[in-house]
């Protein structure tokens, strides 16, 4: 599984040849999407800001680092209490470790993320065409709407709807329980150029089973390079 924190990178124009119209099914243009929001192997730093109903809000900040054919490590560098925490997660299996603990605990992808309106797999999860099949919905001069289905009941959400634009970047997804609820809602925006791809630098999730429950995703910076490797695995991430 590749790499969430997440969701969204955009190959610049230049790298995107011209595509005819009529020439891609859903999976193609899922693949083009999960190339266009993800770096083959990088760094990140991002912020999200989980706002409560009862008007409270906090801000957590955290140091990626990602391989998509390894694994995703977040490492939390604010607030105060949540420091030094780190999140581990390879395929379907997530781990945490707490700055004096000497056991990680495994975590579940459809947990909330540290109490935010994200579950761990929303924010650790970037690549949708590993999990989901699709079939094309409609189509715009604007883009494409697919329709996803799991392929496994182990993801949090069985369906997916998305709406695509012609740079194959996402610009809203809704989200859908095994119940068929709808869950949340991401609205993509504010792309940004982040060494040469460009790509949505803000996530607003919403939280569709609470009222006024929302996160709001911030990319700081995003860097394209070699990580170290050993630390994405259960025995290197807590070094």
């Amino acid at each position: 599984m590749r790499i969430l924190l997440a969701s969204a990178l955009a190959l610049a124009t230049i790298a995107l040849p011209a595509v005819a119209e009529g020439t891609l099914d859903a999976a193609a243009i899922l693949d083009r999407m999960d190339e266009a929001l993800n770096f083959p192997e990088g760094t990140m730093v991002v912020s999200l800001e989980d706002r409560k109903p009862d008007g409270s809000s906090r801000i957590l900040r955290a140091k990626v680092a990602y391989a998509l054919d390894s694994g995703t490590l977040a490492e939390f560098i604010a607030p105060e209490r949540e420091k030094g925490k780190r999140v581990l997660m390879i395929g379907d299996a997530m781990w945490m470790s707490v700055p004096g603990v000497s056991r990680a605990v495994r975590l579940s992808g459809k947990a909330s993320f540290l109490g935010t309106s994200l579950t761990n797999d929303d924010l650790l999860n970037f690549d949708k065409a590993d999990d989901y099949t699709g079939r094309i919905a409609s189509e715009t001069s604007a883009g494409w709407t697919l329709e996803l289905e799991a392929r496994s009941r182990s993801r949090p959400y069985q369906r997916i709807v998305v709406t695509v634009d012609r740079e194959f970047l996402p610009v809203l997804m809704v989200l859908y329980s095994l119940s068929g609820r709808e869950a949340k809602r991401m609205e993509y925006s504010d792309p940004v150029d982040f060494g040469g791809k460009r790509r949505p630098s803000r996530i607003a999730v919403t939280d569709a089973m609470e009222r006024d429950r929302s996160t709001v995703v911030t990319f700081e910076s995003i860097v394209e390079g070699k990580v170290d490797r050993s630390r994405l695995s259960p025995a290197g991430f807590m070094k």
